[in-house]
């Protein structure tokens, strides 16, 4: 389990920074982007690829970023509600991104909670 939590880790950490590095850069139009979420969506990418070899080596960072990475993917989807009720531009796609996005944080969290040993 924690190897397959490690390689589904790093390769989403890998395409989360290809499609956010397309989606900052501009070279892919992905229509109105809401721009904390999409800057917080490239940065969560370094995220998934360090807990995708924390947990593949064991290493007890992994723990914490997992749940650390978890809660600041509820802030801001807090934050992006705030943004919509502020009548921010938003795509209904931006919600099940961010959604998928911080259940896969909360899954990683309970995977690394198991399978790594506390120090």
């Amino acid at each position: 389990m924690r190897k397959i939590s490690a390689v589904f880790a790093g390769i989403f950490g890998v395409m989360t920074l290809v499609v956010g590095g397309s989606a900052l850069t501009g070279t892919v139009d992905f229509g109105t982007p809401v721009p904390f979420v999409l800057i917080f969506n490239f940065a969560s990418g370094f995220g998934f690829v360090a807990v995708g070899w924390g947990l593949w080596a064991g290493r007890n960072f992994a723990r914490l970023l997992t749940v650390v990475m978890f809660g600041a993917s509820l802030i801001v989807a807090l934050g992006l509600v705030w943004w919509i009720s502020q009548g921010g531009a938003y795509m209904t796609r931006t919600l099940w991104a961010l959604s998928a996005r911080t259940l896969v944080w909360g899954g990683l969290a309970l995977v690394a909670r198991r399978v790594i040993a506390k120090a």
